[in-house]
């Protein structure tokens, strides 16, 4: 299924308290908004504020967002896990890149066929969406998606064997290490 993911950074105009009120005002029905959940604002400034999942090419109010700092990307959904997102729970985006080398089409193919399977059988996930990048504009060559019912289920598969397994594979076939990420709350 062809979607558009928008990764989108606020803008340093506005206020991230005004930024969460005023963003669900500006999401199309059907598009599925993501905020960054409060925790990833404890250490440091996350990465990106919000992730959009787009079927109709909506975007936010060019005023809350800065632009230097988000992205479009269009994506292939690759269903791994197809479970459903709990209604409350949470999600992460990983975003990753190929090796250096390697063309976009085998990365793919590998994410999908050998590390999407033992990704699978991380503990706890409810959903595991790859995101495969089409076109050639934007830092990313896929976004992982993994849904979770709470924040404690993700905790408690950071310390399993099956993620250990799944970190061990990532250098196979992508840029592997400390990967820009980011743990989001849906928005009904």
């Amino acid at each position: 299924m062809s979607k558009r993911l928008l990764l989108v950074k606020r803008s340093p105009a506005v206020a991230l308290d005004a930024f969460r009120a005023e963003l669900p005002q500006t999401v199309a029905a059907g598009d599925v908004l993501h905020l960054t959940d409060m925790s990833g604002y404890r250490a440091h400034e996350p990465i990106y504020d919000a992730v959009i999942e787009t079927w109709g090419g909506g975007a936010p109010r060019s005023d809350l967002v800065d632009g230097a700092r988000s992205w479009s990307l269009d994506v292939e959904e690759v269903a791994i896990v197809e479970g459903a997102a709990p209604p409350d729970g949470v999600s992460a985006f990983y975003f990753l890149n190929r090796l250096p080398g390697t063309e976009r089409s085998e990365f793919q193919r590998y994410w999908r066929e050998h590390h999407g399977p033992i990704a699978s059988r991380v503990p706890g996930v409810r959903r595991y969406i790859q995101n495969h990048v089409v076109g050639n504009e934007g830092p990313y060559d896929g976004v992982a998606q993994t849904s979770f019912d709470d924040l404690d289920s993700m905790r408690t598969s950071v310390g399993s064997a099956e993620l250990a397994l799944t970190r061990a594979d990532e250098a196979n076939f992508m840029v592997s290490g400390r990967l820009p990420f980011v743990i989001c709350t849906s928005v009904h």
